[in-house]
């Protein structure tokens, strides 16, 4: 029965469609032998379904991002394949090809793991950039790099470019449009020298819970370089100083909130109160005379 079974079932180097259908007919015959059966199914098994590769070694790094050295530096060579070809893009054949390229890099990167955001933020990122820098300049230059650098250039690009696509920096880019387009806006009407168009209902209901979601941390001023202070140089709170509760109110408001800092107002002759330390363009008629705090409330 044993030696029938075994002519009964193809061997792998007779597979054909007319040996495939024997085992389809071996596994769907009732009065076959169970021990044949099974080993018709697992013939079958073996044509149809793809085999199972050795999976690389994969190495997490000390931001727990995980490495595939070869598929990062198969990664790394389609973008500066991409970079070449980006100059001749209008060429058709070359727009399908990048086309092409485009989308195994992004079948590439999705396959990667991404950095934990408690270890790997911004901060690491523009250290990451750096490097980069570097690596372009080398190039620039005709320095050929060494085995050990396009190894790092590799995982470092990889390592960006799968931050860049994470969910929290694509929030992170969308309020930060949103929120120049409110400030466009706003300046526009105060100016009145172009015209922004206003963010419509769902942009504002997306901005305000994005701000919940990513709040911006606290900028130090002192830390600012040249470059960040002009932004505010220009600001229209630039010389105003906060009321008690810390909002900026117009000049002589009567919703500002009174503190210590009244004490320093004083009265002019047919004028409003004005503080001494503090620039106006309203000259007085008559001597200043001081005012009680109380009175101003």
């Amino acid at each position: 029965m044993a030696s029938k079974d075994s002519q009964t079932v193809p061997a792998i180097r007779d597979w054909n469609p007319q040996a495939l259908e024997a085992l389809f007919g071996v596994v769907q015959d009732a009065a076959a032998n169970p021990k044949a059966q099974r080993k018709a199914a697992l013939k079958i098994a073996e044509f149809l379904l793809p085999k199972a590769g050795k999976k690389a070694k994969v190495i997490p790094d000390e931001y727990g991002f995980a490495i595939n050295p070869n598929l990062i530096s198969a990664y790394r060579d389609i973008q500066l394949e991409l970079r070449a070809l980006e100059p001749t893009r209008k060429i058709p054949a070359i727009a399908e090809k990048i086309k092409q390229l485009e989308a195994r890099s992004d079948a590439i990167r999705r396959r990667f793991q991404v950095p934990c955001p408690s270890k790997y933020g911004e901060k690491e990122a523009a250290k990451d950039r750096e490097r980069l820098m570097e690596f372009a300049s080398l190039r620039e230059d005709g320095t050929a790099l060494t085995e050990a650098q396009k190894a790092e250039e590799a995982h470092l690009r990889a390592r960006l470019d799968v931050l860049s696509a994470s969910p929290e920096s694509i929030a992170h880019r969308r309020r930060a449009a949103l929120q120049d387009a409110e400030r466009l806006f706003k300046k526009s009407r105060l100016t009145g020298d172009f015209y922004a168009a206003p963010l419509s209902r769902k942009e504002r209901n997306d901005l305000q819970l994005l701000r919940r979601l990513y709040p911006e941390p606290k900028r130090n001023l002192s830390e600012l370089d040249d470059d960040g202070l002009e932004m505010y140089r220009d600001h229209p709170f630039e010389d105003e100083l906060p009321a008690p509760d810390g909002n900026f109110y117009p000049r002589h408001s009567k919703l500002r909130p009174a503190g210590a800092a009244d004490d320093l107002l004083v009265q002019t002759g047919d004028g409003p109160p004005i503080s001494p330390v503090i620039p106006c363009n309203a000259p007085a008629t008559n001597p200043i005379q001081p005012v009680e705090p109380a009175k101003l409330r």
